[in-house]
């Protein structure tokens, strides 16, 4: 009697923009990006066209055993046009494949390279990169793994160090100690 109902009318992933003067409104991202839930959204040029482009991955391996997974989605790049549409990549071609239980993304910018960190659940972290001066940002993802992770390992650390460094607070933040 006493129970409070809820009701959703919009499910679609979406984006929501800033019309100016207060307003905004809620727009759909294309279908593909339906095909299962997004977990994991970042905005980036990726194509450096000057328009923000939208990376996103996906699914969910934990839903009860009568429903089933929801793993139709290995990932999306949407790019932006700056009017507020977003075309399609081929996602067999579109290099960024996570395929798997998709729960993170985040974009990490070394000078003027950006890397896309994809966190999976119960799988392994895929680091993605995308080409500098390319226009051809989907075939240069490429995957950091056990063969070329080397090249990363003087980055992690760098990365590991400043997360120690800006974590640590003074002990004595009024005085000056010598």
């Amino acid at each position: 009697k006493d129970a409070l109902i809820l009701e959703t009318t919009w499910t679609s992933t979406s984006y929501v923009e800033n019309l100016g003067g207060g307003k905004f409104q809620l727009n759909a991202l294309p279908v593909r990006s339906q095909f299962a839930p997004v977990n994991g959204i970042v905005t980036a040029d990726v194509n450096e066209d000057g328009n923000q482009d939208v990376l996103l991955i996906g699914n969910d391996y934990g839903n009860e055993v009568f429903t089933g997974r929801y793993d139709a989605f290995t990932g999306l790049v949407l790019l932006g046009d700056g009017a507020g549409q977003f075309k399609e990549t081929d996602t067999r071609t579109g290099g960024l494949n996570v395929s798997g239980d998709g729960k993170a993304l985040a974009k990490l910018s070394v000078g003027n390279k950006d890397l896309f960190l994809a966190a999976q659940n119960m799988d392994s972290l895929k680091i993605f990169q995308s080409a500098s001066l390319s226009n051809s940002f989907l075939e240069s993802f490429a995957l950091v793994d056990s063969r070329n992770l080397s090249l990363f390992k003087n980055l992690f650390q760098s990365i590991f160090i400043l997360l120690i460094f800006y974590s640590i607070k003074p002990i004595f933040p009024n005085h000056n100690h010598c």
